[in-house]
C-alpha cells in the first residue's frame, strides 16, 4: 500500500513534525517522537513556531509554540 509522509522543521530546528496516515508526531534531533497528534492530514510551522494542524476533518488547530515543541 503506498502512503505519503510529509516534515516540516521548527524554525528553530529544535523539532520536527512527520504526518503520515492520519497522523501527525512531533520528533527530537533523535526522532524521538515527543508529541502525537491523531486525526491531522497535514502540519506546518509557522515562522514564529506554532504548529498548525489541518485534521482529517477539515478543522485548523493551532498550537502555540512552546505546546508545538
Amino acid at each position: 500500500m503506498a502512503d505519503e509522509a510529509q516534515i516540516r522543521a521548527h524554525p528553530s530546528g529544535t523539532t520536527f513534525v512527520i504526518t503520515y496516515g492520519g497522523t501527525a508526531e512531533v520528533t527530537d534531533p533523535s526522532g524521538r517522537t515527543v508529541a502525537r497528534h491523531p486525526g491531522t492530514a497535514s502540519a506546518a510551522y509557522t515562522a514564529d513556531g506554532e504548529l498548525l494542524l489541518l485534521t482529517t476533518a477539515g478543522k485548523l488547530r493551532r498550537l502555540p509554540g512552546q505546546m508545538a515543541r
